[in-house]
């Protein structure tokens, strides 16, 4: 279990910028507190690059005084409906909110938001105990943890707790997370918070994709995101589905250093055996993500004993993730051609190419593709090679 680090005072004090927002604060006579996962990963002894605040009092004049104070132009200041607001500094960014509570009309729709004026309130909404901390950054008591829910103890013990019964109703992203935290931090569930995960299953189909699609992104880019996944599998808590766990595995290592796009990818193991799956229906996804995951799926018939120049004729123009996705559950010539793919692709251009002589149009395109299931064969490497290959399909016109 994790040995937690003291809240140091005088260190916090030293923080040049915490300082001045401290003093900002005192002048403008508003209540400031550091919280949730910045205040976690403090006591963890985390570096954090992203810092949460919540302020009690009058949180847009604040936010502008800060601004003025950090030399920020009033225009690059974010403010929204829901009593929040942001700062974007090179390489930081400060995330301000009044001190909320919050209730939930609906399972998994958005929240209704009113401003409290208790920092203890506010926490209590929150995900799990080890994200309902807060900091005092007031000049009576700068530097005291404020822990109602004692979070500490459950950071200490390696503990995901959740803070009310029904809150991953509530809220089913609430399970990604949940996930997320137990494999970056090595952490168990508390016994209120795996009844929460059935919960989830059941009522995760009525989330928006996009708010899905947000947390699958924040799992692609984390270092154990392979466990992760395998989780959300096993759980059954995205709509209901899983996904081959080798293959999970496998695709994570073919889509290395990990990145946020690789979210597609993960997503479609977990549709493969959904032929029929309507990607329609998926808000909020680019036009890209959603070409690759028709072209999964259009593609998840071909035999997996294909030969390596079959799969590039059906996978030519189709992206990284799906390539990857494909090759991770069909194994075999579709791993080697995700590996080797990137040969395929012809050294000359196509003006090189008709200024041998071959005509724009057909021609050139069936020259260009011939060039380029000979380099997958190993048939074609240098630029030589590929002039030999053309001047002898010229020569010879039966093939075209």
């Amino acid at each position: 279990m994790p040995a937690l680090k003291r809240i140091d005072a005088e260190r916090l004090k030293s923080d040049s910028l915490l300082s001045l927002l401290s003093e900002v604060a005192k002048r403008e006579g508003i209540e400031l507190y550091l919280v949730g996962g910045p205040v976690r990963d403090m006591l963890l002894g985390v570096e954090t690059i992203d810092y949460d605040f919540v302020v009690i009092g009058d949180l847009r004049g604040y936010v502008f005084s800060v601004a003025e104070k950090l030399g920020v132009s009033p225009d690059r200041l974010i403010f929204s409906q829901f009593y929040t607001a942001k700062i974007r500094l090179e390489g930081l960014t400060l995330d301000f909110a009044h001190a909320r509570e919050e209730s939930y009309p609906e399972p998994a729709v958005l929240p209704r938001v009113r401003p409290c004026y208790s920092i203890e309130t506010d926490l209590k909404r929150r995900d799990f105990t080890i994200n309902a901390m807060a900091i005092s950054l007031n000049a009576s008591d700068f530097g005291v943890l404020i822990d109602p829910y004692c979070g500490a103890c459950d950071l200490e013990n390696g503990i995901i707790r959740v803070l009310h019964e029904g809150s991953f109703r509530d809220d089913p992203t609430r399970a990604f997370r949940a996930i997320r935290y137990s494999r970056r931090f090595g952490f168990n569930y508390s016994i209120e918070t795996v009844a929460e995960f059935y919960l989830a299953r059941k009522f995760v189909n009525l989330l928006n994709f996009s708010r899905i699609k947000n947390e699958l992104m924040r799992l692609s880019v984390e270092p154990e995101r392979a466990a992760m996944f395998i989780d959300v599998s096993r759980w059954r808590v995205l709509m209901g589905m899983n996904a081959p766990l080798r293959a999970i595995r496998v695709l994570d290592k073919l889509l290395q250093p990990p990145g946020e796009t690789h979210w597609v990818a993960f997503f479609m193991l977990f549709i493969a055996g959904k032929r029929d799956f309507r990607v329609d229906r998926l808000d909020q996804v680019t036009r890209r993500e959603k070409n690759a995951i028709k072209h999964f799926l259009g593609v998840l018939d071909v035999p997996s004993d294909a030969p390596i120049t079959e799969i590039h004729k059906v996978l030519r123009n189709a992206p990284d993730e799906s390539v990857a996705a494909l090759a991770s559950l069909k194994n075999g010539a579709w791993l080697e051609y995700f590996k080797v793919r990137h040969r395929a692709a012809p050294i000359l251009s196509g003006e090189e190419l008709m200024k041998l002589g071959v005509k724009k149009g057909k021609m050139l395109n069936k020259i260009l593709k011939a060039i380029e299931l000979e380099r997958l064969a190993g048939n074609l490497v240098t630029r030589e090679d590929e002039v030999k290959f053309v001047r002898k399909v010229l020569e010879s016109r039966k093939r075209f």
